[in-house]
C-alpha cells in the first residue's frame, strides 16, 4: 500500500474545512510525517529509511546524478521529468572545469562504488503477491 501521512496540525492547516483544498493549495513538504510504498517505511521522522543522505558526496549537478544512482541501486523506478528554464539564454551554460570534474570523475567513483557498496532493496511486489497467498 502506497501511504503519506500529513500533520494538519500545523498553524498554516488551521483550521481545516476542506481536506482535498488544503492538500493540494496549503500542505507543504515539511508536513509530511510518514511515507510508505509497498509497506516498507521509506520516510519517518524527518529521517530517509532506504536513502542515506549523509552518505551523499556531491553537490550541485554531480548531486543529481548520486541521487539518480542510488535510487537506482536500491531498485526503485526512476521517471524524470523535463524542467524548462524561461530565463535561460540559448547558448549559454552554467557548466564549469569544476563541474564538468566533479561530474565526470564522480561518476567513475559512483560506478566503482557500485561494485562494492551494499544498497538497500525494497520490498519487491512479487514477493508480497507470494506472502499473500
Amino acid at each position: 500500500a502506497d501511504l503519506i501521512l500529513l500533520d494538519f496540525t500545523s498553524p498554516h492547516l488551521m483550521p481545516c474545512h476542506d481536506v482535498m483544498s488544503h492538500l493540494c493549495y496549503a500542505a507543504r513538504g515539511s508536513d509530511v510525517l510518514m511515507t510508505m510504498v509497498r509497506g516498507k517505511i521509506l520516510y519517518a521522522a524527518g529521517k530517509y529509511e532506504t536513502i542515506d543522505l549523509d552518505a551523499i558526496r556531491f553537490k550541485g549537478y554531480a548531486f543529481q546524478i548520486e541521487m539518480k544512482f542510488t535510487t537506482y541501486k536500491c531498485g526503485f523506478k526512476i521517471k524524470e521529468v523535463p524542467v524548462i528554464f524561461v530565463n535561460r539564454v540559448e547558448g549559454v551554460s552554467k557548466m564549469n572545469s569544476s563541474i564538468f570534474g566533479e561530474a565526470f570523475f564522480g561518476v567513475m567513483r559512483l560506478r566503482w562504488d557500485g561494485w562494492f557498496r551494499k544498497y538497500p532493496k525494497p520490498v519487491d511486489a512479487t514477493s508480497e503477491k507470494q506472502t499473500e497467498k
